[in-house]
């Protein structure tokens, strides 16, 4: 028992810490510590001085959510294979989730970098791609100089090897197929990257609303940015509502007219049959006459359905112009 407490006691002592020898070991090490602590103070105040300032802006807004609206008369038109509740649903708003795709879209950065923005020292507004592209209105960043030719270095020898002619805008949409697809030349990809990624969309499920927030290194610069990003965006979507309310417009008007002339068929089998059996005494003739009418009012409350719907649509298209 006393062997093992002992042996406890050794091994205890041999953990324990001498606090003053560590002492004397950094003392003696100081140089290298005062060295080592004074060249990473340099770099951090060269880079609080020398960093560029940046100026963050935002909006907040509330989407448009689509409403539900539902017919009585859904039920019997699917019978006929229409579908009203996708008619009367079909118009409403794009979901909110698809905006933060928007600003990956070609033509939206497109629009966006070839916006003017107002610029300090600058008289006149330019554009976001002539602000990084033209060497007039760059300005001269040490940080960033250092990092390039150092850390980026590789990357400017590999480019300047591969670097080609810069192509027009006109170059920039190609065929395949009969489809065209668009694209960046060299210098608008450059620009666009820049853009998003000082542009940002974030969507608050819970509250329901957008924010979208940009960082310029002028805070005029950064305001007015946003505020061509909210334009352009609620452009995008009116557009997209137009299109779809007319498109659905189109379709309606196309099964309105089918509808029409299955009402006017089965009115006139209706009346003609009538015509042709004014005494009606077999039961035969009775099971006909009442399968006749059941189509005919079939007919009509999809026919008056369609009518109400033809107008809604239209409606709904004058609604969405700007």
């Amino acid at each position: 028992m006393n062997e093992s407490m002992n042996q406890f006691l050794e091994e205890d002592q041999e953990q324990e810490i001498d606090i003053i020898e560590l002492l004397k070991r950094l003392w003696v090490k100081r140089k290298i510590i005062l060295i080592i602590t004074g060249c990473f103070a340099a770099v951090g105040l060269f880079v609080a001085l020398f960093t560029p300032e940046e100026y963050t802006s935002s909006c907040t807004f509330v989407p448009q959510m689509a409403r539900r609206t539902n017919s009585s008369i859904s039920s019997v038109a699917a019978m006929a294979g229409i579908n009203m509740d996708n008619m009367s649903n079909s118009s409403s708003s794009l979901s909110p989730y698809v905006y933060p795709q928007i600003l990956e879209n070609v033509d939206y950065l497109r629009d966006i970098m070839y916006s003017k923005i107002t610029f300090n020292g600058v008289t006149e507004s330019v554009t976001l791609f002539d602000y990084y592209t033209k060497p007039e209105y760059r300005k001269f960043n040490l940080l960033g100089t250092v990092r390039k030719y150092t850390l980026g270095l590789p990357g400017v020898v590999i480019g300047a090897l591969k670097s080609k002619p810069a192509e027009t805008v006109a170059d920039t949409a190609v065929s395949v197929d009969g489809i065209r697809l668009k694209s960046f030349t060299n210098e608008e990809f450059g620009v666009a990257s820049i853009i998003m990624s000082k542009l940002k969309m974030e969507l608050n499920d819970k509250d329901g609303y957008i924010t979208i927030s940009a960082n310029m290194p002028e805070p005029v610069a950064a305001a007015e940015l946003v505020q061509i990003s909210f334009d352009l965006l609620q452009k995008y979507i009116t557009e997209f509502k137009q299109q779809k309310a007319q498109s659905q417009m189109d379709f309606i008007e196309s099964r309105y007219e089918e509808t029409k002339a299955d009402f006017e068929n089965k009115q006139l089998e209706l009346a003609r049959f009538k015509d042709a059996n004014r005494v009606i005494s077999s039961a035969t003739a009775k099971t006909r006459l009442d399968k006749l009418v059941s189509d005919y009012n079939i007919a009509n409350a999809i026919y008056l359905e369609m009518a109400k719907q033809r107008i809604q649509a239209g409606i709904k298209v004058k609604e969405d112009a700007p």
